[in-house]
């Protein structure tokens, strides 16, 4: 040991949980690595619908600007995981009234994915795009 030098002290061993790193990696704008956080809370890449309805959530307290919602989901929709595909749906169903366009581009982009989850995620995208029917 070096006397001249102060000790470093070691962190502590508290594990932080899944929404806790998810959100700090949002806040950092690592969108890419807070979707690998979310699929590490599933198994072989498959992620219960619980999870992805806290991470929605918490995108929504992290609160972006729709530049950035729009922005992360375009990252996320250029890899090809379906993890990343979901997220990227839940984050931009809010724009739906405000910026129709993204969600229109988005549903071309993943209108040919064959994976069920992904279809299942179009066809939300798609709802929120289609206007309410009128009451009276």
């Amino acid at each position: 040991m070096r006397p001249h030098r102060a000790l470093r002290e070691e962190a502590p061993l508290i594990e932080e949980t899944w929404e806790a790193v998810f959100e700090r990696k949002l806040k950092g704008g690592d969108v890419l690595g807070a979707s690998d956080v979310l699929r590490g809370t599933g198994k072989n890449g498959w992620v219960r619908k619980a999870q992805h309805d806290r991470a929605a959530e918490i995108v929504d307290a992290v609160a972006p600007a729709p530049i950035v919602r729009r922005d992360w989901a375009m990252r996320l929709l250029a890899h090809p995981r379906r993890v990343d595909r979901e997220l990227a749906v839940a984050i931009l169903l809010p724009l739906a009234r405000s910026h129709p366009r993204d969600l229109e581009r988005a549903v071309e982009r993943l209108r040919d994915d064959t994976d069920p989850a992904v279809r299942r995620a179009v066809i939300r995208l798609e709802r929120a795009l289609s206007p309410a029917p009128e009451v009276g």
